[in-house]
């Protein structure tokens, strides 16, 4: 999940980086593969050194560090893929759901 340090949409006048839904990024954890992405404010409660792997934004060089290093160590792989699959059980549908439920008192 390679982000900028601002992301616009549909107009360059729009900057949702600290905004956005971190829904593609539970898709990815659900998949039970390792993710890899930007270091950004909007989901650091949730990505974190135990469950992904956080790179700085616009750091090609960082990216290539890390993919390396990464392929090179399979018991972090394992790590990151266990962990990555806990932490999305916290973000289902149905939590979700119950606690926009909870917030408008349905």
């Amino acid at each position: 999940m390679p982000y900028a340090k601002e992301v616009y949409v549909r107009s360059n006048n729009i900057e949702v980086g600290s905004y956005m839904s971190p829904l593609k990024l539970f898709e990815y954890m659900a998949s039970s593969g390792v993710l890899m992405a930007s270091k950004m404010l909007v989901y650091k409660h949730i990505l974190n050194k135990n469950n992904s792997i956080l790179v700085k934004n616009n750091s090609p060089k960082e990216w290539k560090i890390k993919i390396e290093k990464f392929f090179n160590n399979k018991n972090k792989y394992n790590y990151f893929l266990k962990n990555s699959y806990k932490i999305v059980k916290n973000y289902t549908w149905n939590l979700r759901v119950k606690k926009i439920f909870k917030f408008i008192n349905v």
